[in-house]
């Protein structure tokens, strides 16, 4: 259960403001400092990514010192995602409870200007809260905790005197914008709505044909001097916000500028940014992305919960009572049959009808880890279950392949014993899962791409 600001007794309890001191950073906040910022491309990139690493720790270490018994969340920080952190030079997506926070290093007390990503206060993706300016001494191995500015008076200002973005995707943005009041800072973070600060998003997804923006990438970065050359100097903002807000793409960015990927890539690889796709890694968040909740997907409970799940009250989903309950005879099949399914799966469920035969498809993931307890590896467990009392009137086929191969085909009959088949997969990070149902009269029904981006992994 998370902690309550309001629970907790901040240490000064009037109203005066709270002197800028600074706080010690230690041997470790460097080693993780650099340990983070080794895994961006290009050493200006790095530095500030380091500075910004650093600044983060400064502001835990000075938060805790007021809140103990509140933590930080660092689960989502950009700066565990490098090829967000690689374009984006901000330590955007830290949580204290429900505000997010974004931390921006400075190396002095007094530059007039702060410079703020354009994507941090313009994207709904990045937004946060509250911005967070941190000064790093990084010789001095000190950090003091400057001044802030919610969202919602960033828009005001922008409104009285509107700023335009530099060419570099950024603001300049002047330093009294910032309020240096750190009690404020505090009491807003313990008594302020979220909301109060960060309005609903309601921007619309960008349309977006991955396809030609990776062949624009590709061309691009061909004329360029390097694969590490900026962003900002190769697209207009309106191709960047595309870019910026296609995950999978990103990850293909970054797999060519640090040399995983060859820049040019064959028709085939590219396959995966030409569909939509179901991204199984933000079931293990217990979420469902954009495409699976406009499909009508369920996210289930937890296998780990699903014995202390008596039933699922009328007010949640009386139609998924049998669902959750058919996930637990599945779990005891597998179990019984020496394939235990891990206890922290995730399954997603699908209602489906092929040929007028009513169908369940279970969706299962988890991770696969090395002896360091690091994943290597993602598994996709598929169940396809007849849901007619007299199974299927004609054999429906379940395949699964990869972007070349297929790899498992399975056919659910009426003599199907318990009346449902399975398949299962394992891929690496770069790996699209197609899944087609076929029935006997040739009626086809292809489902989106299964697929575990490497940004899920935190």
């Amino acid at each position: 259960m998370k902690e309550s600001l309001a629970n907790s007794e901040p240490i000064l309890m009037d109203f005066e403001a709270l002197p800028i001191q600074a706080v010690p950073l230690s041997q470790r906040h460097y080693e993780q400092a650099v340990a983070i910022s080794d895994r961006v491309v290009g050493e200006p990139r790095q530095w500030q990514t380091y500075l910004n690493a650093l600044a983060v720790f400064g502001f835990q270490e000075w938060f805790a010192e007021h809140f103990p018994n509140v933590a930080l969340d660092w689960q989502r920080c950009s700066l565990l995602k490098p090829q967000y952190a690689n374009l984006i030079e901000a330590a955007y997506d830290l949580r204290i409870n429900t505000f997010k926070l974004c931390v921006v290093s400075t190396g002095s007390a007094t530059d007039s200007l702060v410079r703020l990503p354009r994507a941090v206060v313009d994207l709904d993706d990045f937004r946060s809260h509250i911005y967070i300016i941190v000064r790093v001494l990084e010789e001095q191995g000190q950090a003091q905790v400057l001044s802030f500015l919610r969202h919602n008076q960033w828009l005001a200002y922008q409104q009285a005197s509107p700023l335009h973005a530099g060419p570099d995707w950024s603001y300049q943005v002047p330093i009294q914008w910032f309020d240096d009041d750190l009690y404020r800072l505090l009491l807003q973070l313990q008594c302020l709505e979220p909301q109060a600060a960060l309005p609903v998003a309601t921007t619309p997804e960008p349309t977006t044909d991955w396809a030609s923006l990776q062949q624009n990438l590709i061309e691009k970065f061909a004329q360029a001097e390097s694969v590490e050359t900026p962003l900002w100097q190769l697209l207009t903002w309106e191709e960047g916000v595309k870019v910026l807000t296609t995950p999978l793409l990103l990850d293909w960015l970054y797999e060519v500028q640090t040399g995983q990927r060859a820049l040019t890539l064959k028709p085939e690889a590219s396959a995966p940014l030409l569909q939509p796709i179901l991204n199984a890694g933000t079931w293990l968040r217990n979420e469902l992305d954009d495409m699976a909740q406009a499909l009508g997907w369920a996210l289930l409970p937890p296998l780990a919960e699903l014995r202390t799940i008596p039933s699922l009250s009328s007010a949640e989903s009386p139609d998924l009572q049998p669902v959750v309950e058919d996930l637990e005879l599945i779990r005891k099949q597998f179990s019984r049959a020496g394939t235990p399914i891990p206890a922290d799966a995730r399954c997603a469920y699908k209602a489906l009808s092929l040929n007028e035969t009513p169908l369940g498809l279970y969706a299962m993931t988890w991770l696969l880890r090395d002896e360091a307890d690091q994943p290597v590896e993602w598994v996709l467990l598929l169940v396809l279950k007849g849901l007619s009392v007299d199974g299927p009137g004609s054999p429906i086929t379940l395949a699964v392949k990869d972007q070349t191969t297929l790899l498992a085909e399975y056919q659910l009959t009426s003599d199907t014993e318990p009346c449902s088949i399975y398949a299962q997969v394992v891929g690496n990070w770069d790996d699209a899962f197609l899944v087609t149902l076929t029935a006997a009269t040739g009626e086809t029904m292809t489902l989106p791409a299964f697929m575990f981006p490497r940004s899920e992994l935190v």
